[in-house]
């Protein structure tokens, strides 16, 4: 191995390992825990739940949310959180409903810091 190979395969190896060490996104949460007992208490009331999007809605935009299990003495994540997560992060786009919800399982993810997590997605709007 040449000294400039030498090089890119540490200067390669610091970027995957400080990627791994990175604070991830503000929607990664972890547990089961609110992200605030005012803002979910306020998403449950303002922000409905529907199945598709309605005739008339406005304003679509997708929101995504994580919860991660990282550490064996906490609760794993449940669908519930991760749902009302996504109230959350509706009604800090000030939206007022949400539909086409998904949540799936992931693995393992260095990026994240996640023994394992769920993962959640929906559509986002505003109806009258």
């Amino acid at each position: 191995m040449t000294n400039m190979h030498l090089k890119l395969a540490i200067a390669a190896t610091a970027t995957v390992l400080a990627a791994g060490c990175a604070a991830p996104p503000t929607y990664v949460r972890e547990g089961t825990q609110p992200v605030s007992v005012v803002d979910l208490r306020e998403a449950k009331q303002t922000v409905r739940i529907y199945d598709t999007i309605p005739d008339g809605a406005t304003a679509i935009v997708d929101v995504e949310t994580i919860r991660c299990h990282r550490t064996a003495g906490h609760p794993k994540p449940t669908e519930d959180t991760v749902r009302d997560d996504l109230l959350v992060e509706a009604l800090g786009k000030s939206k007022n409903g949400i539909a086409e919800i998904s949540i799936e399982e992931g693995s393992l993810s260095f990026s994240y810091n996640c023994w394992t997590s769920l993962h959640g997605k929906a559509k986002a709007f505003t109806t009258r």
